[in-house]
């Protein structure tokens, strides 16, 4: 919670101590069941940061910058994952980044990284001759243009069909290999 501006945070609200607080007293203060707000500066290396949360015994923190502005938030999960990679529970949906939708014809999620898809296909990332760090970025740069669903260009042995657009951003590309 915030009082006129992000960058002056009063105190974190847990929904559960809301409603349990609510119900017992109907004109409550919110300020009265805040937790105290954990800061993490953004170049707090990972174990200061996972230490700060355990003695904190929090899993919430807000990022600060030099200015003492607020950047964003970090949560335990974040830190967890990074050191061991993803964490799912039951609330997360598996997706899966290269579908398999017919022989040889293969939907690819927009936000794979273009590293993960040379490997796939058994390529060195050098052989896109790219900038970009995603698929959709690389499909980008290859059309010149932000493209159309149905859009498609041939690269290599590949035929890249632009499936989905969210704004200017390509969510998903069909990928047809060329036979052997």
């Amino acid at each position: 919670m915030y009082d006129r501006s992000v960058d002056k945070i009063i105190g974190i609200l847990a929904l559960n101590r809301y409603y349990k607080n609510i119900v017992k007293t109907p004109n409550l203060d919110i300020k009265d069941i805040l937790f105290d707000t954990l800061y993490v500066y953004k170049s707090m290396k990972l174990p200061t940061v996972l230490n700060t949360f355990l003695e904190s015994k929090t899993h919430l923190g807000v990022v600060t910058d030099e200015f003492g502005g607020t950047m964003g938030i970090v949560t335990l999960e974040d830190v967890m994952e990074y050191i061991v990679g993803d964490i799912w529970d039951e609330n997360d949906v598996v997706e899966c980044d290269i579908v398999e939708i017919g022989e040889r014809l293969y939907t690819i999620d927009g936000d794979l990284a273009l590293s993960e898809f040379a490997d796939w296909l058994d390529w060195e990332k050098e052989d896109f001759d790219s900038e970009a760090i995603t698929v959709g970025g690389w499909c980008l740069e290859v059309l010149d243009n932000y493209p159309n669903p149905g859009d498609q260009f041939e690269y290599e042995s590949l035929t890249v069909v632009i499936k989905k657009v969210d704004g200017l951003r390509i969510e998903s590309v069909n990928v047809s290999l060329a036979s052997d």
